[in-house]
């Protein structure tokens, strides 16, 4: 269950996600945005109970600016793997468990 999902935009592709309130159905499943072999800006976002609140995977690389929880915090606020870079400015998703994640090479800054 995600709530927005980029895949392989190219190597110099840019999305956007702005002004969405992304929510999961049950804190166990849910993702708010997953990123996985993309170049992603997630701008203006209210993230609300899913169990990652944005997701970076594969080499993606992720600019994150001003995002924040409303409602149910997601259990991790960021996570990062796989080589995956996540770059942040501003307010962020709080997680239950832990605001970050980063494992497999993923980095967080």
């Amino acid at each position: 269950n995600r709530g927005v999902a980029v895949q392989q935009s190219g190597v110099n592709g840019v999305v956007q996600a702005l002004y969405i309130i992304l929510g999961g159905k049950s804190a166990g499943s849910s993702i708010g945005v997953s990123v996985n072999k993309s170049n992603t800006i997630i701008q203006d976002n209210y993230f609300n109970n899913p169990y990652y609140g944005i997701l970076c995977t594969n080499t993606s690389h992720v600019f994150s600016y001003n995002n924040d929880d409303t409602g149910v915090a997601p259990t991790y606020g960021i996570k990062c793997d796989n080589a995956g870079t996540v770059g942040k400015r501003g307010t962020q998703p709080a997680g239950v468990t832990s605001a970050e994640t980063a494992v497999y090479g993923g980095v967080i800054r």
